[in-house]
């Protein structure tokens, strides 16, 4: 099994911002759980980059709406995460731009995929700058895309656990049980399954 380490820093501040943006996130990023798991690693790993950041335009005080900005961003990364699912053969749906765009409540006429295609590019641009300043090696670069790499490093998941556990945990025995067995079953849970060989290929392309 791939080793499960922290994607990037998860700040407070960045989780705020992440939940206050996810309900806008699953009206996208919900084919399957580990859709939901790779947006939140992708959007936290943006947060922590200063030109992804300035690029998204966050609003100063709004918990129930994404600027335009924002709706572009969710949009470039859909977009991306949907040519790695179907590079990988990860059941992802027809293309469809129109309908994506629907969700976020952008608004889309007839002859607009182009448009939004062109307006995705810069977005996609930085966050995969981004994945490749994060992540040297290309390698690293395949592991974030396939959900080993988490949020939640396997410290801070053990320390949540062991206060949600405390009574149950009587020796170090029962401590390693959950060390071993809770953190790497979480883990793998969230892995996206697919060709490994075609996520290779697909990483060592287009996130360079």
């Amino acid at each position: 099994m791939a080793a499960c380490n922290p994607s990037s820093s998860a700040t407070v501040y960045s989780l705020h911002e992440w939940y206050r943006v996810k309900p806008f996130a699953l009206q996208l990023f919900d084919d399957h759980t580990q859709d939901k798991y790779w947006i939140k690693n992708a959007w936290i790993l943006a947060l922590n980059n200063e030109e992804c950041r300035k690029s998204m335009d966050i609003p100063e005080h709004s918990d129930t709406e994404l600027s335009r900005n924002e709706k572009l961003w969710m949009l470039a990364l859909y977009e991306l995460f949907w040519h790695y699912k179907s590079a990988i053969d990860f059941d992802p749906w027809d293309y469809d731009l129109e309908s994506w765009c629907n969700n976020l409540d952008i608004k889309f006429q007839k002859g607009d995929e182009e448009y939004y295609q062109d307006m995705i590019k810069e977005p996609q641009r930085l966050f995969k700058a981004s994945v490749c300043s994060t992540y040297p090696d290309s390698y690293d670069r395949h592991l974030f895309m396939n959900n080993s790499v988490m949020v939640i490093s396997q410290d801070e998941y053990l320390r949540m656990m062991s206060n949600l556990k405390e009574m149950d945990i009587d020796t170090e025995e029962d401590f390693y049980i959950l060390e071993e067995d809770q953190y790497l079953d979480y883990c793998h849970e969230l892995i996206i399954p697919g060709n490994e060989n075609s996520a290779f290929d697909w990483v060592a392309e287009v996130m360079r």
